[in-house]
């Protein structure tokens, strides 16, 4: 496809200017070089702008072996779905309109693993997407609903009815929540919930949020029922039913964090431990590291690069695994363990044949890399960031820009104290 697919012919097209360095009825495959199978940088960047240039050196080449396929890059199986589109041009808009994503992924999973009942999480669920049906939304739906709040009569929004009316105020007034209320209170959704989870403990944070609820609920009961219970019974109300779901739901268990760290650990006898990393470079690109050692703990290799280009985080670890690889295949060192501290890497790897994406290009590369250096796939194993320091520290070296670094034998200044540490650590 690569001989086949003219670069100047394809609409629309986002090049304007007319090429200068090959000719006008070149192929994709004229920006290929044929010796290394791999983006020819220099012409790239000499024949597209900047930003269009960097874009296509970020696109994966297949190998030879395999044929060239159209595939959907935002879907793992690179097929289309409604779904997979909807949620690019989502996250497209929301980016162009400096929207910030609503799935914050630690705020959400704070907020469904609290010890509270599941009515309720789903409760705060809403209440952090500012999404309750309060009286300005439901009059916003329906003209004929009032906007009023029920205690007060005025103007009923999220941030009326737990902050300003009276009624509510009058219940978390003189409790120990009270301070939560008036500290952090300057808004109410999200922005709030972060201010609590970051500044109280859990007990805190989980009975705030019961007395929220009970709040709510309260309000419905007056606005459906019209019934209305004293202040001081809806917070007693409230903790009683924490009270009991705790109880009935037993000792917490510890959280997978408090569990110890695993260190970098040696190779069995006759292998080589290869160990890859990733980091993202703000706006600019990223940085890859490689470090081999032996089942004695010996410093074999190391090698850092920094790339330019938009790589998202699952790309660049795989291109970093691809890098220590081919590090490994070019100076002869066989029987690979390849180890890396992403999880999703790993399980990729395992099933490449099923990924059609870009990384899944990369990973059957790894794969393919692997068996050229008498390597088992299955020795693929993940660690955790505490046991993959020095590559680590690789991937953080500040090297020029698409220019390799190489240290042989020994390792680079730099790195010496965390190869003897994870020696040290790897001998107890």
């Amino acid at each position: 496809m690569h001989s086949k697919l003219l670069i100047w012919t394809i609409e629309p097209s986002f090049v304007t200017s007319a090429p200068t360095h090959i000719p006008v009825d070149s192929t994709v495959r004229d920006l290929i070089d044929p010796e290394t199978d791999s983006w020819d940088a220099g012409l790239v960047y000499a024949c597209f702008p900047i930003p269009i240039a960097q874009a296509i050196l970020t696109i994966p080449l297949r190998g030879r072996e395999e044929q060239d396929r159209l595939v959907w890059r935002h879907s793992e199986d690179g097929r289309y779905t409604v779904k997979s589109g909807y949620r690019r041009w989502l996250a497209g808009f929301m980016q162009e309109k400096g929207i910030r994503p609503s799935g914050d992924a630690k705020l959400w999973k704070a907020i469904w693993t609290m010890r509270v009942p599941p009515k309720v999480r789903h409760f705060m669920w809403k209440f952090a997407r500012a999404i309750l049906p309060t009286g300005v939304k439901a009059a916003g739906r329906n003209p004929r609903w009032s906007d009023g709040c029920p205690f007060c009569s005025q103007t009923e929004t999220q941030y009326h009815l737990f902050l300003e009316c009276s009624w509510s105020c009058r219940v978390w007034r003189g409790t120990v929540w009270e301070r939560v209320f008036t500290e952090h209170g300057d808004t109410c959704s999200m922005k709030w919930v972060e201010k609590v989870l970051k500044k109280e403990s859990s007990d805190v944070v989980e009975s705030w949020v019961m007395l929220l609820w009970a709040v709510w609920k309260e309000r419905n009961a007056q606005l459906f029922n019209g019934l209305k219970w004293p202040e001081q019974e809806i917070v007693q109300r409230a903790m009683t039913i924490l009270e009991d779901y705790r109880q009935n739901q037993g000792p917490e268990e510890a959280a997978p964090d408090s569990q110890p760290e695993r260190r970098w650990t040696r190779p069995m006898e006759g292998y080589i431990k290869l160990n890859t990393d990733a980091r993202i470079v703000a706006n600019e690109g990223i940085g890859l590291g490689a470090v081999l050692r032996d089942h004695q703990g010996r410093f074999l290799a190391a090698a850092a690069k920094r790339v330019r280009g938009p790589y998202e985080v699952e790309m660049a670890e795989a291109l970093a695994a691809e890098f220590g690889v081919q590090l490994a295949g070019q100076f002869r060192f066989r029987r690979l363990q390849l180890e890396v501290d992403s999880s999703t890497l790993v399980e990729k790897l395992s099933r490449s044949q099923e990924i059609h994406s870009e990384v899944g290009t990369i990973c059957r590369r790894i794969l393919s890399l692997l068996q050229e250096t008498d390597s088992n796939p299955r020795s693929i194993t993940h660690v955790r960031r505490t046991g993959n320091g020095a590559a680590h520290i690789m991937a953080h070296r500040e090297t020029q820009w698409d220019n390799r670094e190489v240290w042989l034998e020994s390792p680079p200044i730099f790195l010496i104290d965390q190869v003897r540490l994870d020696d040290v650590t790897s001998s107890l």
